[in-house]
């Protein structure tokens, strides 16, 4: 048995014996156990989710100004939209007024 393995089994029954104690008889030893094999097992798992993240490209966020709407700043540039509502006939509610 390699030292590896040893120190893997060691950390495992650590964990188990740890989870035993602090749950004072709530959770029996083998459960206990089989919680520590399930987090040894998923720790490789944890690895790859954290290399993936570290080497995930990493985004830029912009911010503009507050008074500055999506809406509005996608008509920048365009022909006014109420003016085109109006020459419609169409109707455009207000909120607040």
């Amino acid at each position: 048995m390699t030292d590896q393995r040893k120190s893997q089994l060691r950390d495992t029954m650590q964990l188990a014996w740890r989870k035993f104690r602090f749950e004072r008889g709530s959770v029996t030893f083998s459960a206990a156990l089989r919680h520590a094999w399930a987090w040894f097992k998923g720790a490789a798992e944890r690895a790859a989710q954290a290399a993936r993240y570290a080497t995930a490209p990493k985004r830029e966020i912009h911010f503009t100004h507050t008074a500055q709407s999506p809406i509005r700043r996608s008509l920048i540039g365009k022909v006014y939209a109420y003016t085109l509502a109006r020459d419609a006939g169409r109707l455009t509610s207000r909120i607040g007024a």
